[in-house]
């Protein structure tokens, strides 16, 4: 090869990295699946809520062996909507899929 030769293929790689890199940068990679935050603060918040919300939360064993009026008063205190006359199965099924323990 001649070296005009190489000196194309140079700027055709050249060429085909700067469009390759403009590419990347248009795409939003890794996408909305990342937040982005403003401060340590509100990713401290973001933490003590989730901790908040986990506190109020009973282990899935002991759910199970609820009779099933404290599993109504329970279900009541996490925002379900039971009463005594529903079927057990129904209101711990409601509570587990709540808590994501199902």
């Amino acid at each position: 090869m001649s070296l005009k030769e190489y000196e194309e293929l140079k700027k055709i790689r050249l060429e085909a990295g700067e469009k390759s890199r403009a590419h990347y940068k248009a795409v939003d990679l890794p996408g909305q699946r990342t937040k982005k935050v403003d401060s340590v603060a509100d990713v401290k918040a973001r933490i003590a809520a989730m901790k908040a919300e986990r506190e109020g939360t009973k282990p899935k064993a002991e759910i199970m062996k609820m009779n099933e009026p404290d599993l109504v008063a329970y279900a009541n205190s996490i925002g379900i909507d039971a009463h005594v006359n529903d079927l057990k199965a129904d209101t711990l099924k409601k509570v587990l899929d709540k808590l994501g323990l199902s």
